[in-house]
C-alpha cells in the first residue's frame, strides 16, 4: 500500500496548501527514518512523496524544477508542457522563471528526455 491510500503525500500537501515545496527535505528525511518493518518504509521515496519516477528524477538531477512539477501537477499535465509555457511567457517578460524553465528545458533535450521544440 502506497502512502498516498493511507495519507497525504508531500505534493498533496504542497498542492492543498498544508506544505511549502521548500519542505521537501523534510519528507524525505522523514522517509529515511521510518521504521525499516514498517509499510511505508517499503516504498520508493519518489511515491512516498507522491511522484512518478519520472518526476522524482527531474526534481533529483535538477532541484529547480520542482516548482514546475507542482505546476504541472496543478494543471494536471506534463510537466514538459509548463516548462514550454512558461519558456514562452517569460521570453515576453524576460523574467527569472523563462531563464529557468529554459534551463530545464535545454537540460532535458540534452538528455533525450524530451524533443525539443
Amino acid at each position: 500500500m502506497s502512502r498516498s491510500q493511507e495519507r497525504s503525500t508531500f505534493i498533496d500537501l504542497v498542492l492543498s496548501g498544508h506544505a511549502r515545496a521548500s519542505d521537501i527535505e523534510d519528507f524525505i528525511e522523514e522517509w529515511h527514518d521510518l521504521p525499516e518493518d514498517s509499510p511505508e518504509a517499503q516504498i520508493e521515496v519518489y511515491d512516498y512523496l507522491g511522484m512518478t519516477w519520472d518526476e522524482y528524477r527531474l526534481w533529483a538531477e535538477h532541484a529547480e524544477s520542482l516548482r514546475f512539477i507542482i505546476a504541472a501537477r496543478r494543471a494536471e499535465q506534463p510537466v514538459e508542457n509548463i516548462l514550454q509555457q512558461s519558456k514562452m511567457i517569460g521570453a515576453a517578460a524576460r523574467s527569472r522563471e523563462h531563464s529557468e524553465a529554459a534551463k530545464v528545458l535545454q537540460w532535458l533535450a540534452e538528455r533525450g528526455r524530451i524533443v525539443a521544440k
